[in-house]
């Protein structure tokens, strides 16, 4: 199984004390940076890799083709309109790795570089108009956005600034192949996710660059398991469908039986930008108990788990929430199937 860079640099802090200091390799313990790169006291880089036994040591990292490692003035300018200088491209002897130095303060990072990234605003994911790219970027302690929105209006040409400490991190590693990190915050009661996924050894660089930025601003990090999904919340206002809210038992009770509402479900309603997967019909006919003794809420949507009051219902992809529209976004139109065929929902 790969080994995954680890993204939690908390315990990874430098020592003072002299055996640290005097030696070679970085004034870190290895076993506290596990698989992170550092320069070392003499100007080299070094990884933290593990022995047989699991435990941490310092080795020279292969990329080592340059004695100095040093970051030449020129190739850390910035240009005054805030974007990357030509000037910071790598020398050909540096093709497949960036210089690492301790301190990228006054730096500009672009993480439209790496090589798999998405925004999620309230669980759509953005995509922009033709012709346009989104702009992210880190500066003196800030993350700035400058968005392009296809589908929401609201979203589009907004430029959002944040502290770093206003943000949180959010490690996740699937199957052991793809590191995935998840960048969360909110702006004007807007949920947002940036997911970067790490690929390669340019884009494992490139958050080392960002990762040592986000630890000295002081980024929360937060357990994967205690992150709320982002199709859970209450409230879900601009989303490409429109605005939504939860489908919780308070709710059905407000249901008309004998009505028939819009609601969203099912798993891809992120990227589902038509509707054609994750919109349908609920048949209200009150709230009635199938064969088993389970609650049912029409006929399509048994509550999974263990009943009243979870607002999570079996809806075929597994249990997941269900959403009810209260409002479809400016000029979208459901499927043709569906459309005109049911209410949209009165809180």
């Amino acid at each position: 199984m790969k080994t995954g860079i680890k993204y939690i640099m908390s315990a990874c802090k430098q020592r003072s004390e002299k055996k640290y200091t005097t030696r070679p390799s970085p004034p870190f313990s290895a076993q506290s940076c596990p698989n992170i790169i550092k320069k070392g006291n003499d100007n080299k880089l070094y990884q933290s890799i593990a022995n047989a036994k699991g435990i941490y040591q310092w080795k020279l990292y292969k990329d080592n083709s340059s004695s100095s490692h040093k970051t030449s003035s020129s190739s850390r300018k910035i240009s005054k309109s805030r974007k990357i200088s030509k000037s910071r491209k790598i020398s050909k002897s540096h093709k497949t790795s960036y210089e690492i130095s301790e301190k990228y303060d006054n730096d500009v990072i672009d993480l439209t570089k790496f090589s798999n990234f998405e925004i999620n605003r309230n669980h759509s994911i953005i995509v922009p108009n033709k012709g346009k790219n989104q702009e992210i970027y880190i500066e003196n302690g800030y993350m700035i956005m400058k968005l392009s929105s296809k589908y929401v209006s609201e979203a589009d040409n907004i430029i959002i600034k944040l502290k770093l400490s206003q943000i949180s991190l959010i490690e996740d590693v699937v199957n052991g192949q793809d590191d995935n990190i998840f960048l969360n915050f909110s702006n004007k009661n807007i949920r947002y996710t940036l997911q970067i996924t790490i690929r390669n050894e340019k884009d494992k660089i490139l958050w080392m660059k960002v990762q040592q930025l986000l630890t000295k601003y002081k980024t929360k990090v937060v357990n994967l398991i205690k992150m709320k999904m982002s199709d859970s919340y209450d409230k879900t206002p601009q989303h490409h469908f429109g605005d939504l809210l939860l489908l919780t038992p308070a709710r059905v009770k407000k249901l008309k039986v004998g009505h028939k509402y819009y609601v969203i479900w099912g798993q891809s309603w992120s990227t589902d930008y038509d509707g054609k997967y994750s919109i349908d019909i609920l048949d209200y006919q009150g709230i009635k108990e199938d064969e088993y003794g389970e609650k049912m809420i029409g006929e399509q949507y048994p509550l999974c788990g263990e009943g009243f009051p979870n607002p999570y219902y079996c809806t075929g992809t597994g249990a997941d929430p269900v959403h009810i529209v209260t409002k479809w976004r400016k000029g979208f139109k459901p499927p043709t199937r569906i459309r005109d065929k049911a209410e949209l929902f009165k809180n």
